[in-house]
C-alpha cells in the first residue's frame, strides 16, 4: 500500500484520512507488520495508528528520560543562554 503515503520525520508514514478509510484493513495489516501511520486531514495531523506495544515502549522510554533529567539537571545560566541565542543570530 503506497498510495498517498509520505515518510515523516518521526519514522512514521503519513497517510490522508480518506485513503486510510478506503483501505483500512490494508493499513491494519501494515501496522501488525510493524508500520506506524500519522493520519492527516487536509494536511493536518489528526491521529496516529501503531501497535499498542509500541506506544507502551514509547511511554517507558519517555519516563526513563524524565527520570534521568530529574537526577541530572542541566545547569545553564541565563547569560549562557543569551550567548547561544546571540551566536545563532550571527
Amino acid at each position: 500500500m503506497t498510495i498517498g503515503i509520505v515518510k515523516t520525520d518521526f519514522n512514521m508514514l503519513e497517510v490522508n484520512l480518506s485513503d486510510m478509510k478506503a483501505h483500512f484493513s490494508d493499513y491494519l495489516r501494515e501496522v501488525e507488520a510493524g508500520a506506524s501511520f500519522l493520519v492527516t486531514r487536509h494536511g493536518k495531523p489528526v491521529a496516529v495508528l501503531r501497535l499498542p506495544e509500541e506506544e507502551e515502549a514509547r511511554r517507558k522510554r519517555f519516563s526513563e528520560l524524565m527520570d534521568y533529567f530529574k537526577a541530572h539537571p542541566i545547569k545553564v545560566t541565563t547569560e549562557e543562554i543569551r550567548e547561544c541565542i546571540d551566536e545563532g543570530r550571527r
